[in-house]
This record gives structure tokens, C-alpha cells and sequence, in this order.
């Protein structure tokens, strides 16, 4: 059975990126099943070129503002992510460190590793799915 990292490896970046709405969340290890905290989703917002969003948690309450962009993996330079960044002001000092790198593992459905930075390194902190709902 492929390790998570092997399944992030093997996903890829799509050329233009599609997301918009409302993205279903789930936490994923090895040896534990896949559990949705929260009801927790991923809402995109596709303005023109840009897109950016904010957790939502049990339909109600929005956090964590982001913006997304295409770069290079902080665990792996030498492999293409998208990364959904927290770096905004308004969001709570604990979140703006983390960096969600998100690949495409099949339509509408893609593998992520939360990177959490400290004094200018980066951390691997947990791995996640991301599906559209």
C-alpha cells in the first residue's frame, strides 16, 4: 500500500486551476480513518486571476482567511504545489505560519500536507484530503 507522501508524489498540478466553492475536509493517517472534524470545508473564491478563501467550520463559522497560489513544495523544492497560505493579518498569529500544499489525486479530490514555519524552516505537521462536495 503507497504511503502518503508516495500518493502526494504521484498527484499532480493542474495547468489552470479550478477551484471554486465548497471543498469537503478530511484528516488522513496512516492507520486511522478518515475523519472530518467539524464538518470542516475549504470554501474557494475564484476572482479573475486570483483565488483565495476561508475555512468553514459546521456551516457556520468562518476562519482562517487564505490566498492560493502555484510554487514549490517547502518539504521538496523540486516538486510543483499548490499552496494555500495563511499569512493574512487578520487571521489568529498561531495560523498565519501554516501553509497548506494541496496536489490532485483525481477530479475534484486532492492530497495536502499541512507545513508549519518556524523561524524561517518549515515542518511537516499532518496530511490531509480535500474533495468537492
Amino acid at each position: 500500500m503507497a504511503t502518503y507522501k508516495e500518493k502526494f508524489r504521484r498527484g499532480w498540478v493542474p495547468e489552470k486551476l479550478n477551484l471554486d466553492g465548497k471543498y469537503a475536509v478530511y484528516m488522513v493517517g496512516p492507520f486511522l480513518p478518515k475523519i472530518r472534524f467539524l464538518r470542516q470545508c475549504k470554501v474557494f473564491e475564484k476572482e479573475q486571476a486570483s483565488i483565495s478563501g476561508v475555512n468553514e467550520f459546521l456551516g457556520l463559522l468562518r476562519i482562517a482567511k487564505f490566498r492560493v497560489e502555484k510554487g514549490s513544495s517547502l518539504s521538496d523544492p523540486d516538486l510543483d504545489v499548490i499552496r494555500i497560505v495563511y499569512d493574512n493579518p487578520a487571521n489568529p498569529f498561531i495560523v498565519r505560519p501554516l501553509v497548506d500544499e494541496i496536489r490532485q489525486i483525481d477530479e475534484g479530490e486532492f492530497l495536502g500536507q499541512g507545513m508549519y514555519q518556524v523561524l524561517g524552516k518549515a515542518f511537516w505537521a499532518f496530511w490531509f484530503l480535500v474533495k468537492r462536495i
